[in-house]
């Protein structure tokens, strides 16, 4: 990954805020962007951790599969740090011995419960993804199970954002390969749109950058302020944002 010294990485941030500014102004739909490109390195994907996960003994992967479950609720629960290999055991009405057997440590049970989740994140976006035509509505549909993932995989968002976390080796691969696959999948979208001539997009690269730093800045005060019966409507309006902008046209 290319490393930014201090006068780069403020060149950096203002290339993005720059290009904010010009997508919450004038949206992307039929409006030219003049968006200022950056190379991003794509180094692991969400689909290399999948290939990773993969085995070839059914009888072993399901009891490993059952123990994952069953860890998922625990660090849910109480958190990694509060979490023991007692409990897991215990919940999994298992010897801890057994749970040895399969996982080396804590550290490697939780990384075997946040890559299942991330998993999960990337089936359910791609199949959303995957039943729109129109990439207005791919994009809409990509923004609502992004959001709304969060109720769900918990353990995946807290190894994502937890900074207390960063301190466990696999962690800071996780992240690489979520923001990877998120930059990759919302170019997809947006180069969809610019072919179809529904976006006019000069840089749709950066174009994903901003995109996902919007919406990461806006998850938490989103899902922490909104009602469940609301959430659908405050995303209306945040796509409405981001395709059409904010000026009078």
């Amino acid at each position: 990954m290319k490393s930014f010294g201090s006068l780069q990485l403020i060149q950096a941030k203002a290339f993005v805020l720059k290009n904010l500014f010009f997508i919450f102004h004038y949206g992307v739909l039929k409006f030219k962007i003049p968006l200022y490109g950056f190379t991003i390195l794509v180094e692991t994907t969400m689909t290399q951790i999948s290939d990773k996960s993969n085995s070839q003994n059914p009888v072993k992967d399901e009891v490993r599969e059952a123990i994952i479950n069953v860890a998922a609720n625990i660090f849910y629960k109480f958190g990694f740090r509060k979490t023991t290999m007692d409990e897991i055991a215990n919940a999994a009405h298992k010897g801890k011995s057994s749970i040895y057997y399969y996982f080396s440590s804590k550290e490697e049970v939780y990384q075997a419960v946040v890559e299942k989740e991330a998993i999960s994140l990337r089936a359910q976006v791609t199949d959303a993804v995957n039943d729109h035509d129109d990439p207005r509505e791919k994009l809409r549909a990509y923004i609502s199970v992004r959001m709304k993932s969060h109720e769900k995989l918990h353990n995946f968002y807290d190894a994502i954002n937890n900074d207390t976390l960063s301190h466990l080796e696999f962690i800071g691969m996780i992240r690489q390969a979520y923001n990877n696959e998120e930059l990759r999948m919302v170019q997809a979208i947006l180069d969809s749109g610019v072919q179809q001539k529904i976006f006019l997009i000069e840089d749709t690269e950066l174009a994903a950058i901003v995109i996902v730093i919007a919406m990461k800045g806006l998850e938490i005060p989103l899902l922490t302020t909104s009602r469940s019966e609301n959430l659908n409507r405050h995303l209306d309006r945040m796509l409405d944002i981001l395709l059409y902008g904010i000026i009078i046209r």
